[in-house]
């Protein structure tokens, strides 16, 4: 009986050892899809922070069109890991046994929250942009919504592009700061 008892238990740490290593590789790749989904406004602004300069970082911007895969990717990757961690049916286990014991997977949840609510970054169509003043006003005005980290302002096609903590501002309440300055704007599709 105890030989069958250790081969249980031998299988369950096998078996829980595989289970936190997908859950692990899940909220890693949503943490990096997460990263790389920001690339083209993280990436420089880390850069600058760390001391590293120069005009080549503003080429970090060729990113931007690649940036609906890695969302895509980020996506998946932190959807996944949420139904790994939360919604998968857990293996049945002998009472006692090591996979019965519930192990914390604390460190696979904070990942996967940090990389559902790191940030995120919408583009705006801006109406009434007329001269070079006014992206000055809408980037104050989408500037003052708490939470809105930055505002880059693109005058020919008449849009900005804001990155924001969507725990603390919205897309409305961003819209709604640069149409109350005159400039009504709405995220663009």
């Amino acid at each position: 009986m105890s030989e069958t008892t250790s081969e249980l238990d031998g299988a369950g740490i096998a078996a829980n050892k595989i289970r936190n290593d997908k859950q692990g590789w899940l909220a890693a790749g949503g943490l990096i899809g997460a990263v790389l989904a920001s690339s083209c406004c993280i990436v420089p602004l880390m850069l600058v922070i760390v001391g590293v300069s120069g005009a080549w970082i503003g080429n970090l911007t060729a990113l931007l069109p690649y940036k609906p895969i890695f969302t895509a990717i980020s996506l998946g990757f932190i959807g996944l890991g949420f139904w790994y961690v939360y919604f998968r049916q857990k293996p049945v286990c002998e009472e006692d046994s090591f996979c019965a014991r519930p192990q914390s997977s604390l460190l696979t949840k904070t990942v996967l929250w940090a990389a559902t609510l790191l940030e995120k970054t919408t583009t705006f169509m801006v109406d009434k942009m007329f001269c070079a003043a006014c992206p000055i006003t809408v980037k104050t005005a989408m500037a003052g919504v708490e939470g809105v980290k930055t505002v880059e302002i693109d005058f020919d096609a008449k849009t900005a592009t804001v990155t924001f903590d969507p725990s603390i501002a919205s897309e409305a309440a961003i819209a709604a700061a640069s149409t109350n300055a005159g400039y009504p704007a709405q995220p663009a599709l």
